[in-house]
């Protein structure tokens, strides 16, 4: 247990005090290092441990009257109340560290203790056994008088402390009394002189009062009135300081009771346990390890009876029989106990009784268990009550099952099987994510194990039987030839067929098939399994090997047992051997004809032409045959025909004045002349020659200039268009006429296209027009492509040339326009009072046009209007709309370039 230790030494005017909500001391340091000033302490004590820790150090200059506290108490109401031996009773907040009330202290006498009791009543005492006390509620001083003079020693107390309705007190000469208020008299507890100026009373349990004492040397001692001695507890280097008052926050917690009692659970008020079964186990026992028997009388006998069970009386009491005790009743609903034994005995054996349900599972539930023990031969009794909530587990591994699958190889979640499972456990043997196929392998025992870290484990097991498929297969030819036809048969172990179905309808366990496809059987057998088996049946179709062959006139074949002597188609059927198919042989004849082969040749009057050994002179068509050993003979076919003579036109043209000399003649005329060329070989050539007046030759160029370009030729300046000649003299051939025509070339006009104005912060294009006929193009940015982005105003110009390589120049001056900015209200309140009684929408600059549409929550609109400027009053036809939120949506036409859409909210409220 901790106390408070006082040593009382303060000023009027507390400083800010360290609060500790737990235990708080206090004692004086003396004078500090430098001697200008008192020091005092506030330590926390534990005499448990014997530590202590420095709270607080209050330094009070010399010269300052420091208050000095006789003795300390805590009173019901949480405060501290401190007794200056001369001057008053102060009333002290700890958590705010300053002095909240004092009170004189009346009738001229010197105080040296105090008490505080649970009423709140503080008993003060004084030199030679005057006592007074204070009422903390009516702030009223009582003088008690002076205690009975026949006493050996002087009775001049220095400290008093309650115990429960018993009085007692230190005395100045060290004995410790017990002060008799009711005869105003005292009585010697201890004798020797070992008591110092503080006292301080507790009581563990139910036994007898602890009297602890600190000294002014710093050590704390326990007082033994039986033996007359004292024992020290702890040494705290204080120097000479001197403990003047000691005090606990446990002092008013109130004492036990402390009459016969048996309680089930010291470490809770009352004396009944509460025990709750989270795991739902069924099971728990009777009384906490802390379980307590105490009293005046002895503890004879023990009744436990269960009173109350959720489905009437499903439980029993298990109770053991320990060595001088008789029990009897244990397994029942009843037990009854008894035997000479101490209190502790007793406490072991209520600790061993234990409650089990016998259902399974457990009813949840509450448990009520009446212990009733009998003291001094049954003269008082006691009765606890323990309290057994038994809960339904929070975890489970559901419900095992017993089931039968047929093999369909889907896949399955075992978890479908457990009724109430939780997901989180673990299967044995594994099954991940607790899904498998269903399949006749994946019969067995799974074993799903649910983990709780206070209550154990839970184990449910499902028994999965996947039935096997028969001992039956589908025997039959897989292929087969055309016209043919083939049985297919279930054979094997048909005892569990129920029934069979084909896909050709057929029930049996044959069937005969003809054509190609896929068969599959379907067999219902064991517990309502189907079974099915599938096969392929193929047809080969007859095969046919086609031939073709020709006939020269005359010829004869002999094919397979036929002669064949005419065009046409022939066919015959070849018989397979060793289980081949028949194969099908198609000949198709066709009717030779002579190989005709056509030549033609010329030859010039008089010559000879010699072919297959005979000399022809004459043009015309002959005709030969050549015979071939192997297939049908070739006709030659012969075309001979004249030679036209070699015929060469040349046609020449000369200047007026020019000879032209050919064959040894001389030809200055313009004409047509002939002449005779002889060959050594081939036919004689005839050439005819055209000679002609050579025409002046003529140039023409077409000359296109930009507008004020002069074109220079010959020594002249051209600037205007038209047609102008010139002769260009030739030291050989004809002189040449130049015509030139010079026209001015077409320049497109150029410009910038883009906007007129810019807001700020906006791109926008400028495009050089007409891009598609401009080429090197150079803005005044820097830049040369066709199309430049901008972000501000100012003057942009560019130089170009066209396709014409004129030079063109286009500039635009870009203004700034004005704002754009517009704000919407989100909430209006149309109720007359002249204030928001109308939505307006409002713009920064002027608009052409504005189009706003209102919606209810439904969709339905309930306002439009279209103008420069737009506005709502929350009516709709007339009458007022509901306070609620309303859907906009606004069009704003700032000009005909820029248009900008809002949609939002608007609350309308009253």
């Amino acid at each position: 247990m901790r106390f408070l230790f006082l040593l009382l030494s303060l000023i009027f005017l507390l400083p800010s005090w360290i609060i500790s909500q737990e235990i708080i001391t206090y004692h004086s340091g003396g004078l500090n290092q430098s001697g200008d000033a008192f020091v005092h302490v506030f330590l926390e004590i534990d005499l448990a441990t014997c530590g202590s820790e420095e709270l607080l150090v209050i330094e009070t200059p010399l010269g300052q009257r420091p208050l000095s506290l006789a003795d300390i108490g805590i009173a019901p109401n949480g405060f501290i109340y401190g007794m200056d031996s001369f001057e008053g009773l102060y009333k002290i907040d700890l958590e705010e560290g300053e002095v909240v009330n004092s009170w004189p202290l009346p009738f001229g006498i010197q105080y040296g203790g105090m008490a505080i009791d649970a009423d709140g009543l503080i008993l003060l005492s004084g030199q030679d056994g005057r006592l007074a006390t204070f009422d903390i509620e009516s702030e009223e001083f009582t003088d008690l008088g002076k205690l009975d003079d026949d006493f050996p020693v002087r009775l001049t107390l220095s400290g008093i402390a309650f115990y429960r309705d018993r009085l007692f007190g230190s005395l100045v000469s060290g004995h410790l009394v017990e002060i008799f208020l009711d005869e105003m008299r005292a009585e010697y507890i201890m004798e020797s002189m070992n008591v110092e100026q503080s006292l301080y009373i507790y009581e563990e349990e139910c036994d007898d009062p602890v009297f602890i004492t600190g000294t002014n040397r710093g050590t704390v001692r326990l007082l033994d009135p039986d033996l007359d001695t004292f024992y020290n507890l702890c040494q705290f280097d204080i120097g000479s300081a001197i403990f003047t008052g000691i005090t606990s926050y446990t002092e008013y917690q109130g004492y036990p009771d402390c009459r016969d009692t048996i309680d089930l659970n010291a470490t809770e008020s009352g004396f009944d346990h509460f025990f709750e079964d989270i795991c739902g186990t069924g099971r728990a026992y009777i009384a906490h390890d802390s379980v307590k028997v105490y009293g005046d009388y002895p503890l004879d006998s023990i009744r436990l009876v269960i009173v109350e069970d959720p489905d009437g009386v499903e439980g029993t009491l298990e109770a053991v029989e320990n060595l001088g005790m008789t029990v009897s009743g244990s397994g029942t609903d009843e037990v009854f106990a008894e035997g000479f034994l101490d209190y502790a005995d007793w406490e072991v054996w209520l600790r061993q009784v234990e409650y089990v349900s016998t259902a399974d599972p457990p009813t949840p539930g509450l448990r009520r268990i009446a212990v009733v023990g009998y003291f001094n031969e049954g003269e008082t009794t006691d009765t606890a009550w323990a309290e057994i909530e038994v809960l339904q587990p929070d975890f489970s591994a559901g419900e095992g099952a017993v089931v039968e699958e047929c093999p369909s190889g889907n896949e399955v979640s075992l978890f479908d099987y457990l009724s109430g499972a939780d997901p989180d456990g673990n299967w044995v043997p594994d099954v991940p994510g607790g899904s498998l196929e269903l399949l006749p392998d994946n019969s067995g025992t799974y074993f799903y194990t649910v983990d709780h870290p206070d209550c154990g484990s839970d184990t449910a097991v499902l028994e999965l039987f996947v039935w096997p498929g028969p001992e039956v297969s589908v025997e039959g030819a897989g292929s087969l030839c055309a016209g043919q036809t083939a049985t297919l048969e279930l054979t094997g172990d048909l005892d569990d067929v129920v029934s069979f179905l084909w896909n050709t309808g057929s029930t049996e366990s044959e069937i005969e098939v003809s054509e190609s496809g896929t068969y599959w059987v379907r067999m219902a057998y064991g517990e309502d399994c189907i079974w099915s088996d599938t096969v392929e049946v193929t047809v080969e179709e007859l095969l046919t090997i086609e031939e073709e062959i020709s006939l020269c006139p005359g010829q004869s074949l002999d094919w397979h047992g036929q002669t064949i002597e005419e065009a046409g188609q022939y066919e015959t059927v070849l018989t397979g051997q060793a289980g081949e198919c028949d194969t099908a042989l198609v000949l198709t004849v066709e009717e030779g004809e002579w190989i005709v082969t056509e030549l033609s040749a010329e030859i010039c009057p008089g010559e000879v032409f010699e072919f297959q050994g005979e000399e022809l002179s004459e043009p015309g068509e002959y005709e030969f045959f050549l015979t071939a050993e192997t297939g049908c003979d070739t006709l030659l076919s012969l075309q001979l025909s004249w030679t036209d003579p070699p015929e060469l036109i040349e046609e020449i043209s000369i200047c007026p004045g020019e000879v032209y000399e050919f064959q040894g003649e001389e030809l200055t005329e313009p004409g047509e002349y002939e002449f005779v060329l002889s060959a050594e070989t081939g036919c004689d050539t005839l050439l005819s020659l055209q000679i002609n007046w050579a025409d002046s030759p003529e140039l023409i160029e077409e000359i296109s200039i930009c507008p004020g370009e002069v074109y220079e030729i010959q020594g002249e300046e051209l600037t205007e268009p038209g047609e102008y000649e010139f002769v260009l003299s030739s030291e050989s051939g004809c002189d040449t006429l130049l015509r030139i025509y010079l026209e001015e070339a077409i320049v497109p006009e150029a410009s910038i296209l883009g906007p007129d104005r810019v807001c700020e912060g906006e791109a926008f294009e400028l495009i050089a027009s007409p891009a598609e006929e401009l080429d090197q193009i150079f803005w005044n940015t820097g830049q040369s492509s066709p199309t430049i982005e901008v972000v501000e105003p100012g003057i942009y110009s560019f130089e170009a040339r066209t396709a014409a390589n004129c030079e063109v120049m286009a500039e635009k001056r870009i203004e700034d326009c004005p704002s754009r900015q517009i704000y919407i209200p989100n909430a209006f309140s149309p109720n007359g009072d002249g204030v928001n009684d109308e939505w307006q929408i409002y713009t920064a600059s002027e608009v052409e046009r504005m189009e706003l549409k209102i919606y209810d929550r439904w969709g339905s609109r309930v306002y439009e209007e279209i103008s420069t400027e737009v506005s709502w009053d929350g009516r709709f036809r007339g009458e007022d709309l509901p306070v609620g939120v309303y859907v906009y949506q606004l069009v704003v036409e700032f000009d005909s370039e820029y248009v900008e859409t809002f949609s939002g909210e608007v609350v309308l409220m009253r």
